[in-house]
């Protein structure tokens, strides 16, 4: 057992015992880089450490880590190539399929999810009855589906979606769902879930299905067409630094990739890091959850930056404006809504003078 600071120790540890091929399972936590205990190895690395954690979101933080042990001469090696039946199929794992309202629902979660997977945002997300209810972010899937069972304890129904990104590294990262997923499900009061077959493991099969079975979660494999994401180029454009601008021009794209869907309110970016999106969720909610989810500590170094993204119909007024500045944030991006007319550039200007009144930095 080594630290996660101790790359040396650890690089030692696998060449001292012949180790030519990695499997990397289950889930990484973001460290609190200040609480590493770090060996000569690290220190080492610094420069490639400092690469990764500069790539922003998830998958490319995954990725600078495939790389970091390819270059160590270790080849990485994907779960599902080891244990191929670990991987679900196509159709229904269980006894019932989703009902056609569900695969509906299904249907609209794939879509959202590959037209925002050039963000890197998150993998999964909720939909009930047509309305995209959340949005996985750093907080995780488990978090999300929390965070749904808070805010709609009344609601019955939808589908948690699943799908790796286009282009997403597999061997590291494939989106998995296992017992404790269909027991949070079930406890959300969602239906069903709904993932991309070929392309999602499921954990500790036997229990899964067992689980399935006595709740009636209906879980589902889908065979997805190949996804021409619409905003993959205007993505790849955004400025590569790590400037407060960037966040801003990530928030600014992303937001406008998702202008016709009135449930979405606004999201944070932070070191070119989508952190959350809200969906039919108050921005005060969506601030609260800030704390929890900044990565790799590193607000004790950038106090200010990262910024607010929100369209200018949203509901914004100077507890919010306060409330993004207690959270760290240095700016706020206002995108209009196409639909807007003469009124909505009007909110827009109240939003922006309410920001900058609270010392922040207003984009349009």
């Amino acid at each position: 057992i080594v630290n996660w600071g101790q790359i040396g120790a650890m690089l030692a540890a696998f060449k001292q015992g012949g180790v030519r091929d990695l499997v990397i399972v289950g889930r990484v936590r973001r460290p609190d880089l200040w609480r590493l205990r770090t060996d000569w190895g690290f220190w080492r690395s610094l420069p490639t450490v400092a690469r990764i954690v500069a790539s922003g979101g998830d998958d490319g933080v995954l990725r600078g880590v495939v790389r970091f042990f390819e270059a160590h001469g270790f080849r990485v090696v994907g779960p599902c190539d080891v244990a191929p039946d670990i991987v679900l199929g196509p159709g229904p794992l269980g006894r019932v399929a989703l009902e056609a309202a569900e695969e509906a629902d299904a249907t609209l979660g794939f879509q959202i999810l590959a037209r925002i997977a050039a963000f890197d945002v998150g993998q999964a997300a909720v939909v009930r009855s047509g309305r995209l209810i959340a949005i996985e972010g750093a907080e995780g899937t488990d978090g999300m589906l929390r965070r749904v069972a808070e805010q709609c304890q009344h609601e019955r129904g939808g589908v948690l979606v699943k799908r790796a990104k286009p282009g997403q590294e597999l061997r590291i990262d494939m989106p998995t769902i296992g017992p404790q997923t269909v027991r949070r499900v079930v406890d959300t009061g969602l239906s069903g879930i709904a993932v991309e077959a070929g392309a999602t493991l499921a954990a500790e099969r036997s229990a899964l299905i067992d689980g399935i079975n006595r709740t009636g979660c209906r879980v589902v494999g889908y065979r997805l067409a190949p996804t021409d994401n619409p905003v993959a180029s205007q993505a790849s454009a955004l400025p590569q630094t790590w400037l407060e601008a960037t966040d801003a021009d990530i928030a600014h794209a992303l937001l406008a990739v998702l202008q016709d869907r009135t449930d979405v309110s606004g999201c944070v970016v932070v070191g070119r890091h989508v952190l959350a999106i809200a969906c039919e969720e108050p921005m005060g909610d969506l601030l609260d959850r800030l704390g929890v989810v900044k990565p790799w500590g590193l607000q004790r170094v950038f106090k200010r930056r990262g910024v607010l993204g929100v369209f200018s119909s949203t509901a914004f007024d100077a507890g919010t404006a306060a409330a993004a500045r207690a959270a760290g944030l240095s700016g706020i991006v206002i995108v209009p809504r196409q639909s807007q007319d003469g009124e909505g550039l009007e909110r827009a200007a109240n939003v922006g003078a309410i920001a900058q009144v609270h010392g922040l930095r207003v984009h349009h």
